[in-house]
């Protein structure tokens, strides 16, 4: 049996040793932040199709009357906001927005959403929270969540429930933050079921609570939300408050996978490479199994997750996807090493070190083995050593 060359040993220990490390990275719960959506300011209109850019002319000249060509509708509407019709001022203000007049989109939300306009209120702390549009401040769209969550709004409820949960524009308190999201889950706000469930996961209220964790997890997965259903599989590929069952593991990270969550990829792909855990045709060619690790790490390597762009590369190296090939590995591992990628970093040390797939560049090598060694990467430290590299 043919011996093998320090660099191929080298590489496949520091393959094993990624690929159980992105396992593990991968399984940890994490803070996640409901705002996956984009801004949703779609254009209100009035059954007289007022336009946003009239809107903004009238916000701009304050006297809509002088001008024959601002419709008699908008002037209405503009008069009943200046007269104080808190509805009026909400309608006027959200089609300024999409007028990109935003001065006076927040002047008229504010005086709307002070009288106790509901979707003001929460339109407002959307705004004050992505600072896009106004100046970010999260105190403020803590203020406004907060007056729209004591009139009942489910989404200001499940908002306002995770700035207690994460100290956002408030002093962190669990404890609130549960009673908040407990509201918005019940009233089927799926970031807020999804919140819920870490909380009772991460022990967060007390002892970690499982079950409750699974239901509200499961609740928020079965509408197809992808940031639960990636949880759901971290819980099923680590066996944490459930039987480890890989099948049920790959079936929740396809569905998030699917929606585009790149960590759910990069999931999906190690348990096919590691555990050989991929879905098989009736034959039992496993087949399928490489080319569902090629395509789940390509998607969240194109995407710019790091870990998927260093296993890519190592599998490229390998010949876990067919016949090494240097040149795509050396790109992918460059990527990642771009990234900061330790592991990256260190492999790509040893193809430059060994002239595999890169011209011997000893200094290059060197490099890449001090950044990967600051890092603690064990591996590294231990290349550095050789005499070559002093």
């Amino acid at each position: 049996m043919p011996k093998k060359s320090p660099a191929k040993i080298i590489i496949t220990t520091l393959t094993v040793l990624l690929l159980l490390s992105a396992l593990v990275y991968l399984i940890k719960v994490k803070s996640y932040d409901p705002y996956v959506r984009k801004s949703e300011y779609g254009l209100l209109r009035n059954a007289n199709q007022v336009s946003p850019a009239e809107y903004a002319e009238l916000a701009q000249t304050h006297n809509p009357a002088a001008d024959s060509r601002i419709p008699e509708a908008a002037i209405e509407i503009m008069e009943e906001a200046e007269r104080g019709d808190a509805e009026a001022q909400f309608t006027v203000g959200k089609t300024l927005l999409e007028a990109g007049s935003y001065t006076s989109a927040e002047k008229f939300l504010t005086r709307s959403a002070e009288q106790g306009n509901i979707a003001a209120q929460k339109l407002l702390g959307d705004l004050y929270y992505e600072g896009n549009i106004i100046t970010q401040d999260y105190t403020a769209a803590a203020k406004w969540y907060k007056l729209a969550a004591e009139q009942g709004n489910p989404e200001a409820q499940g908002k306002l429930g995770w700035f207690y949960m994460g100290g956002i524009g408030v002093e962190q308190n669990f404890l609130q933050a549960y009673k908040l999201l407990q509201q918005a889950a019940q009233k089927n706000v799926v970031f807020a079921q999804t919140l819920l469930g870490i909380l009772y996961f991460d022990g967060s209220l007390g002892q970690p609570d499982y079950p409750k964790a699974i239901k509200w997890l499961q609740e928020a997965a079965d509408q197809y939300y992808p940031i639960a259903q990636k949880i759901l599989g971290d819980l099923y590929a680590s066996g944490t408050g459930v039987e480890q069952n890989y099948t049920e593991a790959i079936k929740w990270y396809l569905l998030a996978a699917q929606q585009g969550n790149t960590e759910a990829q990069t999931a999906l792909a190690v348990l096919f490479y590691i555990y050989k855990a991929g879905r098989t045709n009736t034959s039992g060619n496993t087949q399928l199994d490489q080319q569902e690790i090629s395509h789940w790490l390509q998607q969240a390597a194109e995407n710019g997750d790091s870990l998927a762009e260093a296993a890519l590369g190592a599998a490229y190296y390998n010949g876990d996807l067919g016949k090494p090939d240097y040149q795509l590995a050396r790109k992918w591992l460059e990527r990642a090493a771009e990234d900061h990628n330790p592991k990256s970093q260190t492999l790509l040390g040893v193809m430059y070190e060994f002239g595999t797939g890169a011209p011997v560049d000893l200094k290059k090598a060197k490099e890449l083995y001090i950044q990967a060694a600051s890092k603690g990467n064990m591996t590294a430290a231990e290349q550095l050593k050789a005499d070559k590299f002093k």
